[in-house]
């Protein structure tokens, strides 16, 4: 999807860069809406990347964890598995439960935390459930 969205703002810029050249002259006025919509995609794809390298960070970290003993062993392979099954999957029990009672989020909570890691996304999830409950 971010190829997509990244080919949409290449395009987009340099449609609006070839409109204003159409008139026949460059003036001060097209070289700055050059330049902002230059570092408008640039700041757009950056932030792509960004999301998508903190997306794996988490997991390519264990990932790198459990091999750095220089044996994958079996252990390793399921533990590898069942990240990139939690990370797929996300915290799919929080749309199974509309009820916003603490008893519901706290077993939410625990759920997130049988993994035995504190993810990002355990701590997001668990943040919602706390904001959930106050409103």
């Amino acid at each position: 999807m971010d190829d997509v969205k990244k080919t949409y703002r290449e395009g987009e810029q340099n449609t609006k860069e070839a409109w204003r050249k159409a008139d026949g002259s460059e003036d001060l006025a097209d070289k700055v809406g050059n330049v902002g919509d230059e570092v408008r995609k640039d700041l757009g794809n950056t932030g792509d990347d960004l999301a998508n390298a903190g997306d794996r960070a988490g997991d390519t970290s264990k990932e790198a964890w459990r091999k750095a003993d220089g044996d994958e062993s079996l252990a390793d392979h399921v533990g590898n598995a069942g990240d990139e099954v939690r990370k797929q999957a996300g915290n799919a029990g929080d749309s199974l439960d509309d009820t916003p009672d603490a008893t519901s989020d706290t077993s939410k909570e625990a759920w997130r935390k049988a993994d035995g890691d504190d993810s990002l996304a355990d701590k997001v999830g668990n943040a919602g459930d706390d904001l959930r409950r106050k409103v």
